[in-house]
């Protein structure tokens, strides 16, 4: 299945890749826009529907049609059209999408709060921030989002808010431990998890990088948080000590892993592209 939606992404790309420069950019709004608002709709049968307009719509570009000849001046109106025939999802699929929002969210958390410690446990406060996080970024990307796609007008600013508005939700789920001080309510683990931990952790790490090309640049950040957490960890059993180890090679390695994280999509998209 999901090679077949890949396969349709690729053909698809392929001919918008080659519509003239106005079209193009007229049909990557339709596209997007069908995209994100297709959360609740069967993506293969979306991606179908997608290849099948803009296929259509190059042969009537070679007769001299432009976009907007061929899909009309209101295309928000035909893609809710579409949208609103398209099979609906699963619920079970829908549900697996959600609960992996909330297991990235928490996991986060979770390598945040293991780099600050130095042990490795969990907190229900944050899981209950993360399940109502999870629903609030499903909300913005795929309610709010979509919806200032054809509003050039206001759609900067909008999108600007909600960008803005992912990062302070992110942040709350990174600094909640601290911002809940006494409050948190911990389970905690024996010493031997936090290496357990680390070495599960870093096994899996490997082998998803491998496996999965997108997962690689998460590789260098939970890394990062793993030896920081390390770290931590030595130093309260004082078996290291000073500015070296409680300062410089904890920054040196979250600034080197966001460095070349940022980089890595930055590539990525550029290829995407």
């Amino acid at each position: 299945m999901k090679r077949d939606k890949q396969v349709l992404r690729d053909k698809t790309n392929i001919i918008v890749d080659n519509l003239l420069p106005e079209n193009k950019a007229y049909f990557d709004e339709i596209r997007d826009y069908m995209i994100l608002k297709s959360f609740f709709k069967d993506e293969k049968a979306i991606l179908e529907q997608i290849y099948s307009m803009v296929s259509d719509f190059k042969m009537a570009e070679v007769d001299g049609l432009t976009a907007v000849d061929f899909f009309g001046t209101d295309p928000k109106d035909m893609a809710d059209q579409l949208l609103k025939n398209a099979p609906k999802v699963p619920l079970r699929e829908m549900t697996i999408t959600y609960f992996s929002a909330v297991a990235t969210l928490y996991a986060i958390g979770t390598f945040l709060l293991f780099a600050n410690t130095g042990q490795f446990q969990l907190e229900f406060i944050l899981f209950l921030a993360s399940c109502t996080n999870a629903l609030l970024l499903c909300w913005l990307v795929f309610g709010l989002l979509p919806s200032v796609l054809f509003k050039p007008k206001a759609s900067k600013m909008i999108i600007g808010l909600i960008v803005l508005t992912i990062i302070i939700l992110f942040n709350i789920i990174f600094n909640l431990p601290a911002m809940i001080g006494d409050k948190a309510i911990y389970l905690k683990f024996p010493e031997m998890f936090d290496w357990l931990f680390v070495i599960v952790t870093s096994l899996a790490t490997i082998v998803f990088s491998v496996k999965v090309k997108v997962f690689r640049t998460f590789a260098l950040p939970i890394f990062a948080f793993l030896l920081i957490g390390i770290i931590k960890k030595l130093l309260v059993m004082n078996l290291v000590s000073g500015d070296l180890w409680t300062v410089w090679l904890p920054i040196g390695l979250l600034c080197a892993a966001m460095i070349l994280f940022y980089l890595q999509i930055y590539q990525s998209t550029k290829e995407s592209t």
